[in-house]
């Protein structure tokens, strides 16, 4: 039987989440169809669109700041194409991000490079198991700031300027975890809007988040407006 002296209040109002760069990048990739995994080395580690510089810059920031901090030699480099898309090049930093994920080539497609180099290509999706399980509603660095630092990435990417929302095309998985990591930091509701009609289906998530999340993404709206 429990005694009054075994229940514990939860209070995490003394914690201060940490931001981790590995997690913050992992939040802002694409992820519309998953990320596409090759079987061999590459130098891309994500690619933006024309109207994405400004995300393809924090993304470069944040990838040297994870270089810096594992010790990489290789230089990351932030590539314009003529066309105005862009990407965002470190092999060492690839590397590290798809070892995140879980994958094989059992479903793989064959795919040949403009050099008529062939080779495997298989897509995977972001999901709950690359982060540290939560054990308890009292925060554990090790298992919340891997979350807040995800959130933060994403919105970066997909963050509103005018109000605390994310506006994601498809990649209907990152949505839902997005929901997911936003319940397990405290906030009191979470709304999901889809609009069905047109290409791509948009998914606009607008949440009630607790002063810390509110923070955290309060420091990524203003990182996406002042740069």
């Amino acid at each position: 039987m429990y005694k009054a002296s075994d229940i514990k209040v939860v209070d995490n109002s003394d914690f201060v989440p940490t931001l981790d760069p590995l997690y913050i990048l992992l939040g802002m990739l694409c992820e519309y169809m998953g990320r596409g995994i090759a079987d061999c080395s590459s130098d891309i580690v994500e690619g933006f669109f024309v109207n994405e510089l400004h995300a393809a810059k924090l993304f470069k920031k944040y990838s040297s700041q994870l270089s810096a901090e594992k010790g990489f030699n290789t230089e990351v480099n932030l590539v314009i194409a003529g066309s105005g898309r862009s990407c965002v090049q470190s092999r060492e930093i690839s590397e590290l991000i798809n070892s995140l994920y879980t994958y094989d080539f059992k479903q793989a497609t064959k795919c040949t490079d403009l050099d008529g180099y062939e080779y495997l290509s298989t897509n995977w999706k972001v999901n709950e198991k690359m982060f540290p399980t939560m054990t308890s509603l009292q925060h554990k660095p090790e298992e919340v700031n891997p979350r807040y630092s995800f959130l933060y990435g994403a919105y970066l990417r997909y963050g509103s300027k005018k109000e605390i929302a994310f506006n994601i095309a498809n990649a209907s998985h990152k949505v839902e975890l997005i929901k997911a990591f936003a319940e397990q930091l405290g906030s009191e509701w979470v709304a999901h809007k889809i609009y069905l009609k047109g290409a791509p289906r948009v998914h606009v998530i607008t949440l009630g988040p607790d002063p810390k999340l509110l923070t955290i993404l309060e420091r990524a709206q203003k990182e996406i407006i002042n740069g």
